[in-house]
């Protein structure tokens, strides 16, 4: 009876951590179109340790178990300490972090690999006021296009080179 009850709890639990995540997944995609007031968008970074006038980094991680990704991208970035927001997307699961420190998409990559059993690849943008939300997501989107072109495993929008330059004269 026991083995039941703890079934339960962590199904329950699990069903509670999947409707956060499709709330902040919202919030995300709201954030990246511009449609929140300042004050409602202000209220939500709070809620995920961000805030509206920092800096953040926005990546986008691409692997063949999108879920797993999604839990183990949320154990990594919590364990770092600052404040992050993610954002599961279809095949990718896309993060906000707060932009204390620099980010080592590489070193991201391999241990979130490591995690989750499979090859994992990242793509970073530079470093963005969170008002910049949506290019920072172009960055990162760009970065993990070219990542899955050269067969690399992660790239920051910086270390793009040649690309970058091409990818700054299209169109956003």
């Amino acid at each position: 009876h026991a083995l039941s009850l703890f079934a339960i709890e962590l199904s329950k639990e699990r069903a509670v951590a999947d409707a956060e995540r499709r709330m902040q997944g919202d919030f995300f995609e709201a954030l990246v179109a511009g449609s929140l007031s300042d004050h409602d968008a202000s209220r939500g970074l709070a809620r995920s340790g961000l805030t509206m006038d920092g800096k953040i980094f926005v990546m986008s991680l691409e692997g063949s178990k999108t879920d797993e990704l999604a839990w183990a991208a949320e154990d990594y970035f919590s364990r770092l300490g600052g404040g992050f927001l993610i954002s599961p997307n279809g095949e990718t699961v896309n993060v906000l972090v707060a932009a204390d420190e620099e980010l080592e998409p590489k070193t991201i990559s391999a241990d979130l690999g490591s995690r989750v059993d499979t090859p994992v690849r990242a793509g970073c943008s530079s470093q963005v006021p969170v008002g910049e939300i949506a290019r920072g997501l172009r960055e990162a989107r760009y970065a993990l296009q070219v990542c899955r072109l050269e067969q690399w495993d992660a790239a920051g929008f910086g270390d793009l080179g040649t690309y970058r330059l091409l990818l700054s004269m299209a169109d956003p």
